[in-house]
């Protein structure tokens, strides 16, 4: 067992992958775990050439997760991370390294209880889907505090077990409950728009509205999770068409929950 850090070398020799045998190469890099003694002595692989690429794994501060549950990025390529059960949210560059984290189990403004969704608008502010404590939380890209909304109710701009969140090219906020079955749309302020939804297997209706996201022209797709399918409507909540039904083929689903939207406008829906 090695009890040193890891040193990510870059083989300069094209043959070099016959020698390590039982290693598989990845994009002729190879890993060593050694002494310094050794790594420095004249004779070790003396037929080989390297270069000093990077250490790994990158370790500048905690990364660890317990049950992430929602994913965004800003304009500039940060990556924002819900991580529920810790109740905090991590911020990390595009290729994971640590930049900073903050939020903690509890109910002031910062705290979190489950943080389920998350999103980014287009002037990079954050918001947090608190679960547990049924309200949103805005807060600037350093993770400072803006404002809050909601609390728990089934009235408008109230929250029963809200899990999924998006933001519009325009400036809308949309969000899922589990608990009451139905879309809320706000502007990023807090101020409410309008709803809609019930429980039911009917168009429009949803069991267990899970992930949600908005593409570039405004409309609006439902992940609707126990009646396995997939609803569009635009942005105000007309609906337009459905799509699935339970089982593993093409266009079945069991249980999809979470939902993205490509450049392409192609969809992405996570299974559990």
């Amino acid at each position: 067992m090695c009890d040193y850090p890891f040193i990510l070398l870059k083989s300069l020799n094209p043959d070099s992958d016959k020698l390590k045998k039982g290693v598989t190469p990845m994009k002729k890099l190879t890993i060593i775990c050694l002494f310094l003694t050794v790594l420095f002595s004249s004779n070790a692989f003396s037929k080989e050439s390297y270069t000093f690429e990077r250490m790994w794994p990158m370790m500048e501060g905690q990364w660890y997760f317990k049950e992430p549950s929602g994913i965004a990025i800003d304009s500039e390529g940060f990556v924002y991370i819900a991580d529920s059960q810790n109740s905090c949210i991590h911020k990390l560059t595009s290729d994971g390294r640590v930049v900073s984290k903050w939020g903690r189990l509890g109910k002031e403004n910062g705290d979190f209880n489950q943080p389920q969704g998350i999103a980014v608008d287009s002037n990079n502010f954050i918001y947090v889907l608190d679960s547990q404590n049924n309200r949103i939380q805005k807060f600037k890209s350093d993770g400072h505090f803006v404002s809050s909304f909601g609390s728990l109710g089934s009235e408008n701009g109230q929250f029963k077990l809200p899990y999924g969140i998006a933001v519009s090219m325009n400036g809308d906020l949309y969000v899922t409950e589990l608990q009451n079955n139905r879309i809320q749309r706000f502007k990023t302020d807090g101020r409410f728009m309008n709803k809609w939804g019930t429980q039911g297997k009917g168009n429009g209706e949803f069991y267990w509205p899970y992930g949600i996201a908005v593409d570039r022209d405004g409309y609006v797709y439902i992940t609707d999770a126990r009646n396995n399918r997939i609803q569009k409507f635009d942005s105000k909540g007309n609906f337009i068409e459905t799509v699935g039904t339970y089982g593993t083929k093409d266009k079945e689903f069991d249980w999809p929950l979470g939902i993205a939207i490509s450049l392409q406008r192609k969809l992405t829906r996570i299974n559990p």
